[in-house]
Protein backbone atom coordinates (compact mmCIF):
# COMPACT_ATOMS: atom_id res chain seq x y z
CA UNK A 1 0.00 0.00 0.00
CA UNK A 2 2.81 2.34 0.70
CA UNK A 3 4.44 1.93 -2.69
CA UNK A 4 1.25 2.28 -4.39
CA UNK A 5 0.44 5.91 -2.44
CA UNK A 6 4.09 7.09 -3.56
CA UNK A 7 3.25 6.01 -7.15
CA UNK A 8 0.01 7.55 -7.11
CA UNK A 9 0.69 11.13 -5.18
CA UNK A 10 4.58 11.48 -7.00
CA UNK A 11 3.80 9.94 -10.12
CA UNK A 12 7.14 7.60 -9.38
CA UNK A 13 7.96 4.49 -11.66
CA UNK A 14 7.28 1.52 -9.46
CA UNK A 15 11.65 1.36 -8.59
CA UNK A 16 12.08 4.75 -7.13
CA UNK A 17 8.71 4.45 -5.19
CA UNK A 18 9.83 1.07 -3.99
CA UNK A 19 13.24 2.08 -2.81
CA UNK A 20 11.72 5.43 -1.52
CA UNK A 21 9.35 3.46 0.54
CA UNK A 22 12.16 1.60 2.01
CA UNK A 23 14.23 4.96 2.92
CA UNK A 24 11.50 6.20 4.93
CA UNK A 25 10.84 2.55 6.68
CA UNK A 26 14.78 2.37 7.56
CA UNK A 27 14.04 6.19 9.37
CA UNK A 28 11.16 4.96 11.30
CA UNK A 29 12.51 1.85 12.40
CA UNK A 30 15.46 3.91 13.77
CA UNK A 31 13.39 6.58 15.40
CA UNK A 32 11.07 3.37 17.14
CA UNK A 33 14.27 1.79 18.28
CA UNK A 34 16.12 4.80 19.62
CA UNK A 35 12.34 5.69 21.46
CA UNK A 36 11.90 2.33 22.89
CA UNK A 37 15.80 2.21 24.10
CA UNK A 38 15.13 5.58 25.76
CA UNK A 39 11.57 3.93 27.22
CA UNK A 40 13.75 1.14 28.63
CA UNK A 41 16.02 3.50 30.02
CA UNK A 42 14.15 5.54 32.11
CA UNK A 43 12.53 2.43 33.15
CA UNK A 44 15.56 1.03 34.15
CA UNK A 45 16.70 4.65 35.77
CA UNK A 46 13.45 4.39 37.88
CA UNK A 47 13.58 1.29 39.05
CA UNK A 48 17.92 1.93 40.00
CA UNK A 49 16.38 5.37 41.71
CA UNK A 50 16.81 7.64 39.46
CA UNK A 51 14.05 9.81 37.47
CA UNK A 52 11.76 8.63 34.66
CA UNK A 53 10.94 11.81 33.30
CA UNK A 54 14.85 12.38 32.41
CA UNK A 55 15.16 9.25 30.40
CA UNK A 56 11.13 9.00 28.97
CA UNK A 57 12.18 12.80 27.56
CA UNK A 58 15.55 12.48 26.50
CA UNK A 59 14.67 9.13 24.49
CA UNK A 60 11.14 7.59 25.17
CA UNK A 61 8.62 10.52 24.10
CA UNK A 62 10.87 12.38 21.32
CA UNK A 63 12.51 9.30 19.84
CA UNK A 64 15.46 11.13 19.10
CA UNK A 65 18.24 9.32 21.46
CA UNK A 66 18.00 6.00 22.88
CA UNK A 67 21.92 6.51 24.24
CA UNK A 68 20.71 9.55 26.29
CA UNK A 69 17.86 7.41 28.03
CA UNK A 70 20.13 4.25 28.73
CA UNK A 71 22.54 7.18 30.91
CA UNK A 72 19.43 7.71 32.71
CA UNK A 73 19.36 3.78 34.24
CA UNK A 74 23.25 4.66 35.37
CA UNK A 75 22.00 8.00 37.35
CA UNK A 76 19.15 5.29 38.80
CA UNK A 77 22.11 2.81 40.35
CA UNK A 78 23.84 5.59 41.57
CA UNK A 79 20.83 7.32 43.46
CA UNK A 80 20.24 3.97 44.88
CA UNK A 81 23.79 3.35 46.35
CA UNK A 82 23.53 6.79 47.78
CA UNK A 83 20.54 6.00 49.49
CA UNK A 84 22.35 2.65 50.88
CA UNK A 85 24.76 5.46 52.19
CA UNK A 86 28.19 5.69 51.83
CA UNK A 87 31.44 5.94 54.47
CA UNK A 88 28.91 8.26 56.44
CA UNK A 89 25.44 7.09 58.47
CA UNK A 90 26.16 3.56 57.77
CA UNK A 91 26.92 0.94 60.41
CA UNK A 92 30.35 -0.13 60.81
CA UNK A 93 31.29 -3.71 59.03
CA UNK A 94 29.84 -6.65 61.76
CA UNK A 95 27.39 -3.95 63.70
CA UNK A 96 23.91 -4.49 64.26
CA UNK A 97 20.97 -2.05 64.69
CA UNK A 98 19.28 -3.49 68.47
CA UNK A 99 16.01 -4.60 67.97
CA UNK A 100 14.39 -3.65 71.20
CA UNK A 101 15.33 0.21 69.87
CA UNK A 102 13.30 -0.08 67.12
CA UNK A 103 11.11 2.45 68.68
CA UNK A 104 13.41 4.67 70.86
CA UNK A 105 13.87 8.28 68.81
CA UNK A 106 17.59 8.11 67.04
CA UNK A 107 19.73 11.57 67.97
CA UNK A 108 23.56 12.91 67.32
CA UNK A 109 23.79 15.23 70.38
CA UNK A 110 21.01 15.63 73.97
CA UNK A 111 19.79 18.37 71.53
CA UNK A 112 17.43 15.97 69.53
CA UNK A 113 16.22 13.64 72.69
CA UNK A 114 14.85 17.15 74.42
CA UNK A 115 12.63 17.55 71.03
CA UNK A 116 11.58 14.08 70.87
CA UNK A 117 7.88 12.93 71.20
CA UNK A 118 8.30 11.80 74.66
CA UNK A 119 9.68 13.76 77.74
CA UNK A 120 13.03 12.70 78.73
CA UNK A 121 14.64 13.54 82.20
CA UNK A 122 18.05 13.80 82.13
CA UNK A 123 18.60 13.04 78.59
CA UNK A 124 21.50 10.82 77.01
CA UNK A 125 22.54 10.61 73.68
CA UNK A 126 24.26 7.66 73.14
CA UNK A 127 24.05 4.06 71.42
CA UNK A 128 23.01 1.79 74.56
CA UNK A 129 21.78 2.26 77.61
CA UNK A 130 22.91 4.05 80.66
CA UNK A 131 24.36 1.81 83.59
CA UNK A 132 24.59 2.35 87.20
CA UNK A 133 28.17 1.06 88.82
CA UNK A 134 25.97 1.19 92.30
CA UNK A 135 22.56 1.17 92.79
CA UNK A 136 19.21 -0.43 94.73
CA UNK A 137 19.94 -1.37 98.52
CA UNK A 138 22.83 0.08 99.95
CA UNK A 139 25.30 -1.81 99.90
CA UNK A 140 27.29 -3.68 103.09
CA UNK A 141 30.36 -1.94 104.38
CA UNK A 142 31.59 -3.56 106.98
CA UNK A 143 35.31 -2.02 106.58
CA UNK A 144 37.51 -0.10 105.17
CA UNK A 145 40.90 -1.63 105.73
CA UNK A 146 42.30 -5.08 107.02
CA UNK A 147 42.36 -4.02 110.91
CA UNK A 148 38.78 -2.52 110.93
CA UNK A 149 37.94 -6.34 110.67
CA UNK A 150 40.01 -7.84 113.74
CA UNK A 151 42.43 -10.24 114.46
CA UNK A 152 42.58 -13.77 111.71
CA UNK A 153 40.55 -11.37 109.26
CA UNK A 154 40.54 -9.03 106.15
CA UNK A 155 39.01 -6.51 104.74
CA UNK A 156 37.23 -7.71 100.97
CA UNK A 157 35.64 -5.13 98.48
CA UNK A 158 32.74 -6.45 97.20
CA UNK A 159 31.18 -5.30 94.28
CA UNK A 160 30.39 -1.73 95.93
CA UNK A 161 30.63 -2.85 99.39
CA UNK A 162 33.07 -4.19 101.76
CA UNK A 163 33.11 -7.18 103.70
CA UNK A 164 35.24 -8.77 106.47
CA UNK A 165 36.65 -12.61 105.53
CA UNK A 166 38.98 -14.72 107.04
CA UNK A 167 43.08 -14.36 105.91
CA UNK A 168 44.44 -16.94 103.81
CA UNK A 169 46.08 -19.71 104.75
CA UNK A 170 43.41 -20.47 107.52
CA UNK A 171 40.99 -19.78 104.28
CA UNK A 172 42.85 -21.92 101.15
CA UNK A 173 43.60 -19.86 98.14
CA UNK A 174 43.08 -21.27 94.69
CA UNK A 175 46.05 -23.01 93.00
CA UNK A 176 46.55 -19.93 90.64
CA UNK A 177 46.89 -17.93 93.54
CA UNK A 178 49.28 -16.78 95.95
CA UNK A 179 48.60 -15.85 99.97
CA UNK A 180 50.17 -12.38 99.99
CA UNK A 181 49.99 -10.36 103.79
CA UNK A 182 46.43 -12.30 104.02
CA UNK A 183 44.61 -12.15 101.18
CA UNK A 184 44.63 -14.48 97.57
CA UNK A 185 45.70 -13.06 94.88
CA UNK A 186 46.61 -14.18 91.62
CA UNK A 187 50.34 -15.93 90.78
CA UNK A 188 52.35 -13.75 88.17
CA UNK A 189 51.35 -14.69 84.81
CA UNK A 190 54.90 -15.93 84.27
CA UNK A 191 55.10 -18.27 87.56
CA UNK A 192 54.44 -22.27 87.61
CA UNK A 193 50.59 -22.75 87.77
CA UNK A 194 49.40 -19.33 86.85
CA UNK A 195 46.03 -19.37 84.61
CA UNK A 196 47.40 -18.39 80.82
CA UNK A 197 46.76 -14.44 79.38
CA UNK A 198 43.50 -13.63 78.03
CA UNK A 199 43.52 -13.52 74.42
CA UNK A 200 44.89 -9.97 73.33
CA UNK A 201 47.01 -10.08 76.38
CA UNK A 202 50.51 -10.61 76.95
CA UNK A 203 52.71 -11.35 80.29
CA UNK A 204 55.51 -8.64 80.72
CA UNK A 205 57.13 -7.30 83.32
CA UNK A 206 58.02 -3.63 84.04
CA UNK A 207 60.53 -2.17 85.90
CA UNK A 208 61.07 -5.29 87.79
CA UNK A 209 57.31 -5.50 89.19
CA UNK A 210 56.37 -9.08 88.60
CA UNK A 211 54.78 -9.84 85.24
CA UNK A 212 51.17 -9.39 84.54
CA UNK A 213 48.75 -9.42 81.79
CA UNK A 214 48.77 -6.80 79.77
CA UNK A 215 46.93 -5.75 76.59
CA UNK A 216 48.54 -6.10 73.48
CA UNK A 217 48.54 -1.99 72.01
CA UNK A 218 47.81 -1.44 68.60
CA UNK A 219 51.32 -0.10 67.52
CA UNK A 220 52.75 -3.50 68.22
CA UNK A 221 50.01 -5.87 66.44
CA UNK A 222 46.49 -4.88 68.07
CA UNK A 223 43.70 -3.36 65.63
CA UNK A 224 41.38 -0.73 66.94
CA UNK A 225 38.18 -0.50 66.45
CA UNK A 226 36.80 1.05 63.38
CA UNK A 227 35.22 4.46 65.42
CA UNK A 228 38.74 4.40 66.77
CA UNK A 229 42.34 5.79 66.31
CA UNK A 230 45.99 4.12 67.33
CA UNK A 231 47.15 7.21 69.64
CA UNK A 232 49.46 6.08 72.64
CA UNK A 233 49.20 8.39 74.88
CA UNK A 234 47.76 10.02 78.21
CA UNK A 235 44.75 9.80 76.18
CA UNK A 236 44.70 6.49 74.99
CA UNK A 237 42.81 3.60 76.34
CA UNK A 238 45.45 0.53 77.23
CA UNK A 239 46.04 -0.84 73.76
CA UNK A 240 46.81 2.45 72.79
CA UNK A 241 43.24 3.32 70.92
CA UNK A 242 41.80 6.83 71.07
CA UNK A 243 37.76 7.28 70.08
CA UNK A 244 37.42 9.61 67.33
CA UNK A 245 36.47 12.86 67.90
CA UNK A 246 33.37 13.94 65.38
CA UNK A 247 30.86 17.07 64.25
CA UNK A 248 29.28 14.69 61.88
CA UNK A 249 29.34 11.44 60.39
CA UNK A 250 31.51 12.10 57.34
CA UNK A 251 34.70 12.81 60.11
CA UNK A 252 34.09 8.80 60.73
CA UNK A 253 35.75 6.21 58.75
CA UNK A 254 32.15 4.26 59.36
CA UNK A 255 29.11 4.72 61.64
CA UNK A 256 27.57 7.73 63.26
CA UNK A 257 28.54 10.91 64.66
CA UNK A 258 26.99 10.19 68.36
CA UNK A 259 27.54 13.08 71.25
CA UNK A 260 30.60 14.04 69.23
CA UNK A 261 32.21 10.46 69.13
CA UNK A 262 32.37 8.58 65.86
CA UNK A 263 29.88 5.21 67.19
CA UNK A 264 29.66 2.11 65.11
CA UNK A 265 25.77 2.40 65.09
CA UNK A 266 23.46 5.46 65.56
CA UNK A 267 22.70 7.03 68.90
CA UNK A 268 19.46 6.95 71.07
CA UNK A 269 17.80 8.92 73.63
CA UNK A 270 17.90 7.49 76.92
CA UNK A 271 16.84 8.86 80.38
CA UNK A 272 19.65 8.95 83.04
CA UNK A 273 17.93 7.80 85.86
CA UNK A 274 20.12 6.07 88.84
CA UNK A 275 18.55 3.65 90.90
CA UNK A 276 17.53 4.78 94.18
Amino acid sequence: MPVMLLRFCLGLGPRAAMALALLFAGCGGTTGSAGSAGSAGAHAGTSGGGNATAGDTSGGSSGTSGVTGGREAGGGAAGREQGAGGAADSLCPGAMLDPARATTPRCSTVADCQGATQAFSSPRCQTTPPTYQCGGPAPIHECDTDPDCGSGRVCSLIGCGSRCMDACPTKACADHEDCTNGHCAAKACDASGALPCAAGTECKSANGAPATCQAIVCNAGFACPATWDCAPGANADPRGCVQRACSNSSDCACGYCVSRLCEPTPGYCFAYAPPP
